[in-house]
């Protein structure tokens, strides 16, 4: 099973939903099938899953998908029982495991041995986890939690190699993702003040009027989450 089927499938039926990728070849894929203001990727190989969670908790109504890959998930291992805790309900954590960390070199990770993904999900407390046995039951996983309201693991074993002609040019979209979620009006009904200077507001709802960029990579997500409900 190749990843690029299984994102073609969704591509066109994410809706509004936040999408936060990885450091690696997912992220690639998913830029070129979906460029959009609403797609943010993670610039440290690990870290997709933790500001995926702290988005998801700071913006409680609107869904957030995160593209990760199994060396990206085992950098970062304790953010399953992290986000597992924390249980927001709009959050779904998509890995693609293909076995090796394919940015660098694609030497093995420990899921080409017997590490389980989802079974490690399921330790961690995670309500819902599963394998996608193909592409169409992956369509049919994403759909189901897009419009279900629990939080969400879904792993997919796949092929490793980045389809060829896809690069670096497919992203661009970062400095938007900001503009995408933030608002300049204190008045707007789903915005709330998050301080700064001059003074930001944050939308909570749909995407709001455009306001210059904001260096959302320096925001880590525990200071994503306690700058939006502060």
């Amino acid at each position: 099973m190749k990843r690029i089927d299984c994102l073609k499938t969704i591509a066109g039926k994410v809706g509004d939903a936040l999408v936060v990728g990885s450091a690696g070849g997912a992220t690639v894929e998913w830029y070129a099938l979906h460029p959009s203001e609403g797609n943010f990727r993670s610039r440290t190989l690990g870290l997709a899953s933790s500001m995926g969670l702290g988005i998801a908790l700071g913006l409680p109504h609107r869904k957030v998908i995160v593209l990760d890959g199994d060396g990206s998930l085992l950098m970062n291992l304790c953010g399953l029982p992290t986000a597992a805790w924390a249980a927001p309900k709009n959050l779904i954590h998509v890995v693609f495991d293909n076995t090796v960390y394919e940015s660098s070199g694609s030497s093995p990770t420990a899921t080409a041995g017997r590490t389980d993904l989802v079974a490690v999900a399921k330790a961690a407390g995670f309500p819902r986890a599963l394998w996608a046995p193909d592409v169409d039951g992956f369509a049919r996983a994403v759909a189901e939690a897009l419009a279900g309201n629990e939080l969400t693991f879904i792993g997919v074993k796949v092929e490793h190699g980045i389809i060829p002609g896809i690069g670096s040019n497919a992203f661009g979209f970062e400095g938007g993702f900001s503009r995408h979620i933030w608002c300049g009006d204190s008045q707007h009904p789903h915005s709330v003040r998050v301080g700064g200077k001059p003074r930001q507001y944050l939308c909570l709802g749909k995407p709001g009027q455009r306001v210059p960029s904001i260096d959302f990579c320096a925001l880590s997500a525990n200071s994503i989450h306690r700058a939006i409900v502060r």
